[in-house]
């Protein structure tokens, strides 16, 4: 109790409070029991980013529907917070009951991206629990962590109990049900360890011994257990049973993506083999249109967004999504709901759902052809000719898109001079054609990924990559959005390093290091500093192009594509040559496009107004 009048005299010195106070719509109000299985399901990032992940959702109203467990959730305080929580000696507490995340029974850290490795420590030391978990002696709060980012779990290997590999909502009913059945029995901690790694998708890092070459690189991950597999295969649940939460927490401020979401597909049927995403999502599962729509009903019934978003790592690949549009708007085009889709290919298909999202407004297309030329997309599996590309642009701008933003990619494996200058030549061919066409880059360092084909390709160096960007920078008629490199840099030493790494991100959060993902707190000098004190060279990690017959730290975690399958698929990207075409070439261009129209039977008039104090 005096921790929580703490709490709220604290409030009122902070920027934005409201990320920190609970009774948000749709949160679950259950009261702190010991007799029950408690998770604190955490994300290590500020409130108005973790509040908008889907998969920490799902798993918050799963664990709640259950009579005997509950779970409660907590985001990472703004440093103006967390400084004041440390002047008071204030725990790092839960959203819904302010309770102390060290009385949890289970800690479920959310792993999106690799940039937030120092924010675990700094989320670890505020709730005043151990870093290491050999030094976690007591059995509780078990740190089990999720996400993308176990594609290669082992740089936090050292600090996490287990690790849940793929999808996590059948896995984390199962640990529940593990830990209440052992909760009350006087069992040690691994014993408790033993039972969870007998759960499919459950990888207990303590359980593997890693050796080394005499060079540095791995030589083996074995079993130190009997019993414990040699290798852990991803859990992966059938998508038309899984749950959609249709009861989404609406939160008190806007959020970076302040939107209902319904997963219409998981995985992708796609082959792009610079795409991590895929790997840990595979296979590729669809809903049913009923199913999506019914999903939908019912969340803007308990929500009061004004907007959905059906999502999928690949949109335009779902067979069913003109029926599923259609139909929505059928239903709901009286309630003025926006449609938003994350993913389009850019291709004339995407065009002609497009133009069902919204009648009576034309919002930004977003594209993302990742390369230049064709050849090079050609070797990224990103199959896109140039004609598809322009005249995909050229159509849009028929129908009466003004603005169109493409994201690419610099420092592809086999780039050359000429696919950084296929860049300028595409975005001047089409803007010679349409001038009045607005055009947002969004520029990207290429970073080499765990579980992807591209595993054992080098990173190009970082002077390489500034002068690139540079070039681009100065040459292209558009609006351009790019990041530094250093960045990228540490996201890549991070993405295929190994355990050694765990000594210098406790180094670096030591220094300082927090939230590292925004570009105005990112300061790369500390990182270099305990790179050096702890005598690891990054660039081994980055700069090394990988032999072929070389063991990864990740080698004994399997997400479902053989480690053989991703090196054919490697070397057929290298052998791809075909596709090079001149896109000053005019005979595949259209030279003229009739507009389409676009507008409703119905003229309809939308009409928003926001007040604000």
């Amino acid at each position: 109790m005096e921790n929580k009048i703490e709490i709220e005299n604290i409030l009122p010195l902070v920027q934005k409070p409201v990320r920190y106070i609970n009774q948000e719509w749709n949160s679950h109000r259950k009261n702190f029991s010991k007799d029950n299985t408690s998770v604190c399901l955490c994300f290590p990032d500020l409130y108005e980013v973790g509040a908008s992940n889907l998969g920490l959702e799902i798993l918050y109203h799963i664990i709640n529907r259950k009579d005997s467990s509950f779970a409660e959730r907590c985001y990472l305080p703004a440093p103006d917070m967390e400084n004041l929580m440390r002047q008071k000696n204030i725990p790092l507490f839960s959203l819904e009951t302010r309770t102390p995340i060290k009385k949890f029974d289970i800690l479920g850290i959310t792993l999106q991206y690799e940039l937030c490795s120092a924010n675990i420590l700094n989320l670890l030391h505020l709730s005043e629990i151990p870093f290491y978990a050999k030094d976690r002696k007591e059995m509780f709060p078990l740190v089990i962590g999720g996400g993308p980012m176990t594609l290669n779990p082992e740089p936090l290997a050292d600090f996490f109990d287990a690790f849940v590999l793929g999808d996590g909502e059948e896995a984390m009913l199962e640990i529940i049900d593990t830990v209440r059945k052992l909760k009350s029995a006087s069992r040690k901690k691994e014993e408790l360890l033993e039972d969870l790694s007998k759960i499919e998708g459950i990888y207990v890092p303590s359980f593997y011994d890693v050796d080394y070459n005499s060079d540095g690189t791995i030589k083996s991950v074995l079993p130190n257990k009997k019993g414990v597999p040699d290798k852990v295969y991803k859990s992966t649940v059938k998508l038309e049973n899984a749950l959609v939460p249709t009861e989404k927490i609406v939160p008190y401020m806007e959020t970076i993506h302040n939107r209902i979401n319904i997963e219409i597909a998981r995985g992708c049927p796609r082959k792009c083999r610079f795409c991590s995403a895929s790997k840990y999502y595979f296979p590729w599962r669809t809903r049913t249109p009923k199913q999506v729509i019914d999903f939908a009903s019912k969340s803007i019934s308990n929500t009061g967004f004004g907007e959905i978003s059906f999502s999928s790592l690949s949109c335009t690949d779902y067979k069913d999504l003109n029926e599923v549009l259609s139909e929505f708007h059928n239903q709901f085009c009286e309630k003025r709901i926006n449609v938003s889709l994350p993913s389009l290919r850019c291709e004339k298909f995407s065009l002609e759902i497009a133009k069902n999202l919204d009648y009576n407004k034309k919002t930004n297309l977003t594209f993302a052809p990742e390369a230049g030329t064709e050849r090079l997309r050609n070797v990224i599996g990103k199959y896109l000719s140039d004609k598809n590309i322009i005249e995909t642009l050229l159509l849009a701008s028929s129908m009466g898109w003004q603005n169109v933003k493409l994201y690419f990619m610099l420092g592809l494996p086999t780039e050359t001079n000429e696919d950084i200058e296929g860049i300028n030549n595409l975005i001047r061919y089409i803007k010679k054609q349409v001038p009045r066409f607005n055009f947002n880059i969004a520029l990207s360092y290429f970073v080499p990924k765990a579980q992807t084909a591209f595993q054992w390709a080098a990173m190009e160096k970082e002077e390489n990559l500034k002068e690139k960007m540079y070039k681009l920078k100065k040459i292209l008629p558009a609006s351009i959005k790019s990041g530094f490199v250093e960045p990228s840099i540490l996201e890549a030493v991070l993405a295929r390093g190994d355990r050694r790494l765990s000594k210098v991100i406790y180094k670096a959060w030591q220094k300082g290091a927090r939230f590292d993902q925004w570009k105005e707190q990112f300061e790369f000098s500390l990182w270099k500093a305990s790179f050096e004190e702890e005598k690891i060279d990054y660039a081994f990690y980055i700069y090394r192009q990988r032999n072929e017959n070389e063991h990864f730290p990740w080698d004994h975690l399997d997400f479902g594509i053989g480690k053989e399958d991703l090196l054919k698929e490697y070397k057929k990207g290298l052998d791809e040559k075909k596709g090079e075409i001149d896109v000053e070439e005019k005979s595949f261009v259209p030279v003229k496009y009739k507009r389409e129209n676009i507008i409703s039977q119905r003229t309809v008039m939308r009409v928003r107004l926001r007040f604000e104090r």
